[in-house]
């Protein structure tokens, strides 16, 4: 199972293995290869449309997995969105990352 950690320098993936990471038992330090494939989910105020925006943003990418809704909270104040794309850098993932946080209404990236 890995677990992606973010610094100072960027996106890191720790995997379970037998190269040991100073000071984690039983992990052991991989840097993401890419072009790479990244999943994400946007949650964003629900009654803020946040879709055409996504989508135009978007254009600018590698989309592999269509941009889609996915889930309304329970309290119907979030909606969530979901969205493959393909990175060829780290660098490409910090401004799509920054890109989508910036757009109205959006409260997070995972």
């Amino acid at each position: 199972m890995g677990l992606v950690r973010v610094s100072g320098s960027g996106y890191t993936v720790r995997m379970n293995g037998s190269n040991q990471q100073p000071g984690v038992p039983g992990a052991a330090a991989r840097e993401v290869q890419y072009p790479a494939v990244f999943h994400f989910r946007v949650i964003a105020d629900a009654p803020v449309p946040v879709t055409g925006a996504l989508a135009e943003l978007l254009g600018g990418y590698e989309v592999v997995g269509p941009l889609s809704e996915a889930n309304l909270s329970s309290g119907g104040r979030y909606r969530s969105y979901g969205v493959s794309v393909r990175m060829a850098s780290r660098e490409q993932l910090q401004a799509f990352d920054g890109a989508v946080r910036a757009l109205a209404g959006v409260r997070m990236l995972l």
